[in-house]
């Protein structure tokens, strides 16, 4: 069954511990419907798909493992997870969080050998035992992973490259390659093992910060590549497949804290992570008008290197996470907005 370019669901997280004495204010109707309730008002969105807060990570990965297929055949695919802080992004995508996944032991196999685990290692076990039980292809695969922190893009998996270049690693772009980090670190991988262990790695090195919505916030935008070459062995002649998957993990929108006190590096993540976030608000809302002319993906780091992902020939799902209090609806409102936006996206 073909893929469709552009997939949008919405996962309700369960309430907190100082959530439950308030009222809830989204509820899950059906597996493609959730309603916002203000009062007496409801207001319901249809999404591809809708997870309320009692699903499993094994449902969220069914939803978007065609997505990840696509990768097999051909098709750059991306995975990415958009919301406020403290509503499930980096659970949904790694499973764990990032202060556990840095401080983990080498061991990286049985850090992931949880029913718990997110998308990220999913698509990678997904992918791998797709290639063992192929035995008619060769296979090359390479990983990368960097974050864009404060409009600068590092690398995770190499220090010196970020820490000996203040303004980050250039971006460029051309015809045979298409958007691409030049002196980004690529590492060959031949097993599962190999991948988380680079995870792990690149988790050590990742930028987090306590905040009133969650105890470690990730504060920069990750992008995990997984790269796919295929040749086909009973057809040497046949050109060898390329192809990527990105698995993305936005740092969270959110909102000015009048009431608190935030040093300058606090304010200058907080500008630099929403500014972004607006910009690629900007791209998804020039995309979904026909007779666009320009579509601002220039205008940040993050929406450049999403680029062919938001507006290209790539098999995207798009995962926004939100809370159901009542203490959190305009955020919420302000994700579904976003989500439906990017759900009237057109390639």
């Amino acid at each position: 069954m073909e893929t469709q370019n552009l997939m949008v669901m919405v996962r309700v997280r369960p309430l907190l511990p100082q959530e439950t004495g308030h009222d809830s204010a989204v509820e899950t109707t059906d597996a493609t419907t959730v309603c916002t309730i203000k009062g007496r008002l409801i207001t319901p969105i249809c999404f591809d798909r809708v997870f309320g807060s009692d699903c499993s990570q094994a449902e969220v990965y069914d939803a978007v493992s065609g997505t990840v297929k696509a990768v097999l055949e051909g098709f750059n695919a991306t995975i990415f997870a958009y919301g406020q802080t403290g509503t499930g992004k980096t659970h949904t995508m790694l499973g764990l969080d990032v202060n556990a996944l840095a401080s983990s032991t080498p061991d990286s196999r049985k850090l992931f050998d949880l029913e718990d685990k997110g998308l990220i290692p999913r698509s990678v076990e997904h992918i791998f035992e797709r290639i063992e039980a192929d035995n008619e292809s060769e296979y090359c695969l390479h990983c990368s992973y960097l974050e864009i922190y404060k409009e600068r893009v590092l690398d995770l998996l190499d220090g010196e490259s970020s820490t000996n270049n203040s303004g980050g690693l250039e971006i460029r772009e051309d015809k045979l390659h298409g958007v691409f980090v030049p002196d980004l670190r690529i590492e060959p991988v031949a097993t599962v093992s190999d991948v988380f262990g680079l995870m792990v790695r690149g988790a050590a090195k990742r930028v987090i910060t306590r905040t009133e919505a969650n105890e470690h916030s990730s504060r920069s935008h990750t992008i995990f590549q997984l790269s796919v070459a295929r040749k086909m062995v009973q057809h040497p002649d046949q050109p060898i497949m390329h192809a990527r998957l990105n698995l993305v993990d936005l740092a969270g929108s959110e909102k000015w804290r009048t009431h608190a006190a935030m040093h300058d590096k606090r304010v200058q993540e907080l500008t630099a992570i929403n500014q972004s976030l607006s910009t690629l608000g900007n791209c998804i809302k020039a995309l979904t008008e026909p007779s666009r002319l320009h579509i601002p993906f220039r205008d940040s780091k993050l929406t450049r290197l999403l680029q062919d992902s938001l507006g290209g020939n790539c098999k995207t799902a798009f995962i926004a996470t939100v809370s159901p209090s009542v203490l959190s609806l305009e955020e919420t409102v302000s994700t579904l907005k976003f989500a439906d936006r990017a759900r009237r996206v057109v390639s």
